[in-house]
């Protein structure tokens, strides 16, 4: 199948997107499934794997309590076995990146893209966003300067429009903040547990600090820190040759398997799954992948025979499916008529 959608339509596999999600099934369990459940709940990690221009060429079923990080080595060489890609560019977010992951895709010599977690690895956080110079406009809502940490090279992308929207948000949390402070009294009834409530809560606490007197006040330095992330992301590649705007912009385009797991959830509907044997739910999770593909095909054929059309797969099938057949008889012979078809079924034809 692989090679036959390369050959029909030229697939672009210069970057390869890989991404996971979960899946759930019903059922309470049953033998020889306890191994894909997940915190008392039954999934399955569902790993996905598209071109860049979003057609999905291969999957994985793989254990609910499978962690995202662990998949990638196992992917990589699975697909690099199975379809004889000698060369792409592995596209995965900040949720698949380990050290470990980067140390394998560097030692194996395989080219990568991947969001980095901005506070997690001291490199970036300290390094990476410390770097000074000016952005580059790329697209809309998106500027990137590069820089270089320890041979590395790093792309630093801002989009001014999220940036606005985070510090807003912060700035109506901070005044909510300062009147919850405002509204604690000593010695009031219930106020060491109202105390520990604010400081142990999981975004608030952040920006509160106890004095010694017992007192809460606003972490101004914890504000500052946070504003330093407010908008951006950050990218780490192995590529040399590749312009920092053209590796932002394949970056961004990852959405796609957002896409395509809303897709395959909601339009496609596989979940939930009602079969319990695992080869069953990999037959299921097939037949559900094969029918994205078919999605993802003729959508890319809507716009090439329909340019600037909006018109998405889902509404296409469901405006076809508007159109009805009556029989009709008129004196004493027999007629089939079809029913007016909505604007949208003219389109397909």
């Amino acid at each position: 199948l692989y090679l036959r959608l390369v050959d029909l339509f030229s697939l672009d596999l210069s970057v390869v997107f890989y991404d996971t999600t979960l899946v759930s099934y019903e059922g309470e369990g049953a033998e020889g499934l306890m191994e894909w459940s997940r915190q008392k709940s039954y999934d399955f990690l569902l790993g996905l794997a598209l071109t860049r221009d979003g057609i999905p060429f291969a999957h994985e079923v793989m254990p609910g309590n499978t962690a995202d990080s662990t998949t990638l080595k196992a992917w990589v060489e699975n697909i690099r076995a199975r379809f004889g890609i000698k060369r792409c560019i592995i596209c995965a977010d900040r949720g698949i990146v380990t050290w470990e992951n980067l140390g394998f895709l560097e030692e194996e010599k395989i080219p990568y893209l991947v969001g980095m977690p901005l506070r997690k690895f001291k490199e970036v956080k300290e390094g990476v966003l410390s770097t000074g110079g000016r952005y580059r406009e790329v697209a809309d809502n998106l500027l990137v300067k590069e820089t270089e940490v320890g041979g590395v090279r790093y792309l630093i992308c801002f989009n001014p429009k999220e940036a606005e929207r985070r510090k807003a948000e912060r700035e109506e949390l901070i005044q909510r903040l300062e009147e919850e402070i405002q509204s604690l009294r000593p010695g009031k009834e219930g106020h060491t547990k109202r105390v520990c409530s604010l400081l142990s809560h999981r975004v608030w606490g952040k920006y509160l600090r106890e004095q010694k007197s017992g007192e809460l006040v606003i972490d101004r330095g914890a504000v500052r820190e946070e504003a330093r992330y407010d908008g951006k992301f950050v990218l780490r590649t192995s590529d040399r040759e590749l312009e920092a705007e053209d590796l932002a912009l394949a970056y961004k385009e990852l959405v796609r398997i957002e896409h395509s797991f809303r897709s395959i959830k909601s339009f496609v509907e596989i979940a939930p799954v009602y079969h319990w044997v695992g080869r069953r739910v990999r037959a299921h999770v097939f037949v559900c992948v094969l029918a994205h593909l078919l999605e993802r095909l003729l959508e890319r054929e809507l716009k090439r025979e329909r340019a600037g059309s909006e018109l998405s797969v889902a509404r296409a099938l469901e405006a076809l499916g508007e159109v009805q057949a009556v029989d009709v008889l008129l004196q004493g012979r027999g007629y089939r008529l079809a029913t007016r078809p909505p604007e949208e079924a003219r389109e397909v034809f």
